[in-house]
């Protein structure tokens, strides 16, 4: 009972949960990558800062060409739009696409 009066201190109300009726321990049910969550968050932002600072056409058309000739490689697949026409990314595409950012930057500068 004190732990139910304390509960509803703090504006927690016990209601019904799924987990309840499941046999398992919470804990132990798959988590968030945080590493990965993290690593697909800053990508974004490199990207965004890659578009503005190849703002130039030349720059950017130089950089399209490079990336859009990146072979396929083991699980690389050949892509056949621009970074700038891809309206939303998934995280598996963003992990292919930092492995070969970096190369296709510096091949375009």
């Amino acid at each position: 009972m004190a732990a139910d009066a304390e509960l509803l201190s703090s504006h927690e109300h016990r209601e019904f949960n799924s987990f309840q009726l499941s046999h398992c321990i919470v804990s132990d049910l798959p988590k968030p990558d945080h590493l990965h969550t993290m690593q697909i968050g800053m990508l974004v932002h490199v990207q965004k800062w890659i578009f503005y600072f190849m703002r130039t056409p030349e720059r950017l058309d130089k950089y399209n060409g490079i990336r859009l000739s990146v072979p396929a490689y083991h699980d690389l697949t050949p892509k056949n739009m621009s970074d700038e026409e891809v309206s939303q990314w998934n995280g598996k595409e963003m992990n292919k696409m930092s492995r070969y950012l970096g190369g296709v930057v510096t091949q375009s500068l």
